[in-house]
């Protein structure tokens, strides 16, 4: 190689976004680093790159407490040096001279600009870190969403679809970094246990269950099936755990009463969406800052992290408007997602790690002879059953002694609380509108 970095060809930086911008945009030379003949830019305009990214994408690192084993606080800034940070961005070895050559070229100042009151512009000694980019625009467009389904139409909204149909488009080809799938096919013979429960208050007689827990532990029929979370009144939906303790837990019962549970297996295969995977199935996918669309998708990941608890947050008696959007969300997954979606499933908020699911109508309600698909089984000429069925011998009874509360104290100075719980449990609350 010689001596000093005049510039650079694109098989030097390991970035394919500076690649294909080198190949597009820049004319033959001979690269000062492997000195091959090939499509080459020069340091100053790489350079001059770099720094619009780090100026729209990068800040300096904030400082953090750490507690030593002495537990002795002391103060570290957080984030990576400039070279380090130069060198992931171009998927280059920080220790090149590509690197240094760009480093040098960030951080020169001449005599004269100093003279005159002129900085770098930037520290080799700091360390930077990338920007949480708030979604703030994908923000506004579930607001109006949720607006748009609760207070205006709710069938045929084109503005919702849309939405929907950029938020969960490849939805059956994401993975996470685990290569868990983000909408998992269970068969039959997988045997997957489902537990559903119902609460029996301490003036109820649930003699009734007892005697049949097939029928009144499972979905409602339609005629008498209220609004739920994922399912408008008259449309029926299995909601269940995947263990007892979480399925308890949701039904919040009241002290003194009795709760019965039982287990239930699938009839039939269901593709299922986990809303935990999707919260974090982006991690897996590194993301360049050269690539033209970096801000839209680095906001649809953030949005993303948030929807799981969006979906799962508790709703009160009150507030059974706010069930519209999730219940559109789930109308689109079972008609317009190519294979259709039969189920989700999303975390418990009444119990740490439990996880909940929900199975959509398709899957649970009985489906008459004359409207069957070549898919579906052929059982007689009557309807077909419910996707999800009762296993004998399950039933369990769960009395109600006490109820625990996980506590977390905050801290008070004066009459003002310093840590606003309300930010901490959704991190966009404040955009709330």
């Amino acid at each position: 190689m010689r001596e000093g970095v005049d510039v650079v060809c694109d098989e030097c930086v390991g970035d394919v976004f500076v690649q294909q911008r080198i190949r597009n945009e820049c004319d033959m030379g001979r690269c000062s680093c492997c000195e091959q003949l090939r499509h080459c830019m020069p340091i100053e305009a790489l350079a001059d790159q770099v720094a619009d990214i780090l100026d729209r994408y990068y800040g300096t690192g904030p400082v953090i407490r750490t507690v030593d084993a002495r537990d002795l606080g002391r103060y570290v800034y957080a984030g990576s040096p400039l070279a380090v940070t130069v060198a992931e961005m171009l998927g280059i070895d920080s220790e090149s001279a590509v690197t240094a050559a760009i480093v040098g070229l960030l951080t020169v100042c001449t005599d004269y600009d100093l003279k005159r009151g002129g900085e770098a512009r930037f520290d080799a000694d700091l360390l930077y870190m990338r920007r949480n980019l708030r979604p703030t625009e994908i923000e506004e467009k579930w607001q109006e969403f949720k607006s748009g389904v609760m207070h205006r139409s709710r069938f045929f909204n084109d503005h919702g679809k849309a939405f929907l149909d950029w938020l969960f488009e490849g939805i059956h080809h994401l993975k996470d970094e685990h290569g868990r799938e983000v909408v998992q096919l269970f068969e039959i013979e997988d045997g997957l246990e489902l537990y559903r429960g119902r609460y029996c208050p301490p003036s109820s007689d649930p003699k009734k269950i007892l005697l049949s827990p097939e029928t009144e532990l499972g979905a409602p029929p339609k005629e008498i099936a209220r609004a739920g979370r994922m399912s408008p009144v008259g449309v029926p939906a299995f909601y269940g755990a995947f263990d007892r303790e979480t399925c308890i837990a949701e039904l919040r019962p009241s002290v003194g009463g009795m709760v019965l549970t039982g287990e239930f297996q699938l009839l039939r295969d269901a593709r299922l969406l986990d809303f935990g995977v999707l919260e974090n199935v982006f991690d897996a996918q590194p993301m360049s800052c050269f690539d033209p669309d970096y801000q839209k998708k680095m906001e649809r990941r953030q949005f993303l992290r948030t929807l799981h608890s969006k979906i799962s947050s508790p709703v009160t008696p009150d507030q059974e408007q706010e069930y519209l959007y999730t219940q559109v969300i789930a109308e689109y997954l079972a008609t317009q997602v190519e294979p259709t979606v039969d189920g989700v499933m999303f975390a418990s908020v009444q119990r740490q790690d439990g996880i909940n699911i929900a199975l959509f109508s398709r899957l649970v309600d009985s489906i008459p002879y004359q409207e069957r698909t070549p898919d579906d089984p052929i059982i007689g000429n009557g309807p077909f059953p419910s996707g999800v069925l009762y296993i004998p011998g399950t039933l369990q009874a769960h009395r109600i002694g006490c109820v625990t509360f996980d506590v977390e104290p905050l801290v008070i100075d004066g009459d003002k609380v310093i840590r606003d719980w309300r930010y901490e449990q959704d991190p966009y609350g404040e955009w709330d509108y």
